[in-house]
């Protein structure tokens, strides 16, 4: 009887056992199956996410995707709104943002009444080169003075950086600016000096002094 009951417990045992060893690899596949579906939903919303990056508009500095092959290229100048040229091809008004492949490119500005402005510029990829230009006036809209010159006594010769300009009283439009005046005549010492012009009048009176 007692070998019965030592046998009947030991099948308990074994039963007991295999019924815990089951529920361990139920827990362990549920677990697995919980981590598989999370990756999984991460790696949806990754995709996703990306896929609205690589879609976005063109802006105007870095924080949208670019292949790895390309770069952008961002002119601006003053004044503003000027033609620009990337390798001869016309892109648009400044300010400009444009993607290029990596590499070496020219960079062509032009505004009317300006000089026009040509430059090469290496973009790297995955990122963004600035070119900032200053357009120079073709005609510069200069501003001008009026000088005025008297000696004692009169008729004096003028001369503005060794430029004749007339005889004293002497009353003429000039470029302001600075400038070297002599005051000559016969028989007197020259002035010499340096003056500066402005848009206003400038006056010069001299009393020459025999030689």
């Amino acid at each position: 009887m007692a070998a019965k009951r030592k046998a009947k417990n030991n099948k308990r045992n074994i039963k007991t056992k295999r019924s815990k060893t089951k529920t361990r690899h139920s827990k362990t596949r549920y677990n697995i199956i919980i981590a598989v579906a999370i990756i999984a939903i991460f790696l949806i919303l990754f995709g996703i996410v990306q896929a609205a990056v690589m879609v976005m508009p063109t802006g105007k500095y870095t924080g949208m995707a670019l292949s790895a092959t390309k770069g952008r290229i961002y002119v601006k100048s003053t004044p503003s709104k000027a033609s620009t040229y990337i390798d001869g091809v016309l892109r648009g008004l400044t300010p400009i943002q444009i993607s290029v492949k990596e590499g070496w490119h020219t960079v062509g500005v032009t505004k009317t009444g300006y000089y026009n402005y040509t430059n090469n510029t290496y973009v790297y990829a995955g990122k963004t080169t600035l070119v900032n230009v200053t357009l120079v006036l073709t005609n510069p809209i200069l501003k001008t003075g009026r000088l005025v010159a008297i000696s004692d006594p009169s008729a004096a010769k003028v001369y503005l950086n060794s430029t004749y300009k007339g005889l004293t009283p002497l009353n003429i439009s000039v470029i302001s600016g600075a400038y070297k005046i002599n005051i000559s005549k016969n028989g007197y010492q020259d002035y010499i000096n340096t003056i500066y012009i402005y848009t206003n009048t400038t006056y010069v009176n001299v009393t020459l002094i025999k030689k």
